[in-house]
C-alpha cells in the first residue's frame, strides 16, 4: 500500500546524500543543476509524468511506473537545481496515478521537480538514506513542472 511520508521541512544543511543506482555514494549540494525532462520521462523500468498544474498543497502525479517500491518526492527549484523536499509518497511496484501531499504548498509561477527515490526497505522516506534515481550517465532523473 501507499503511505504518506513524514518528513521535516528543516532541510537547511545544504547537502543531501545521493546514491547512484547500484554504483557509488556522492554528496549533492542543494541547488545542484538537474538535467530534467519537462513533464515526463523514463529510465530503466521507471517512468514519471507530472504536468504543469495549479499551485497548492497537493501535486497530482499523472503516472508513475516503478519496478520496485519507491517514493515520488516533490522538490523545489533553486537556481535550476534541486531544492528542499516539499513532500513524498510511497508507491509499490507497478503503474500508478496519484497525488503527493506537501508540507509546504507550491506557488504560482515557480518551477518544481518530481524525483524518484528507491526505498531502502524501511518504508520511511529519508532523502539521505533512500536512493535518488539517476540515469546511465549519473544525472539525476527528474521531471520538471510549473505551478500556475
Amino acid at each position: 500500500d501507499k503511505e504518506i511520508a513524514n518528513i521535516s521541512t528543516e532541510e537547511s544543511t545544504g547537502t543531501s546524500t545521493d546514491i547512484s543506482v547500484g554504483v557509488e555514494i556522492s554528496q549533492t549540494p542543494v541547488g545542484t543543476p538537474v538535467d530534467a525532462t519537462i513533464n515526463n520521462g523514463s529510465v530503466d523500468g521507471y517512468s514519471l509524468s507530472v504536468i504543469d498544474q495549479s499551485a497548492g498543497n497537493m501535486v497530482h502525479i499523472s503516472q508513475v511506473i516503478v519496478e520496485q517500491e519507491a517514493w515520488v518526492a516533490i522538490r523545489e527549484d533553486i537556481n535550476g537545481g534541486l531544492g528542499n523536499v516539499l513532500g513524498a509518497y510511497r508507491y509499490p511496484t507497478g503503474t500508478h496515478t496519484g497525488s503527493v501531499e506537501l508540507l509546504r504548498g507550491t506557488e504560482s509561477g515557480d518551477i518544481y521537480y518530481a524525483v524518484i527515490y528507491i526505498d531502502d526497505g524501511d518504508k520511511i522516506f529519508d532523502h539521505e538514506k533512500d536512493t535518488l534515481l539517476t540515469n546511465e550517465e549519473g544525472n539525476i532523473f527528474a521531471t520538471k513542472f510549473r505551478a500556475y
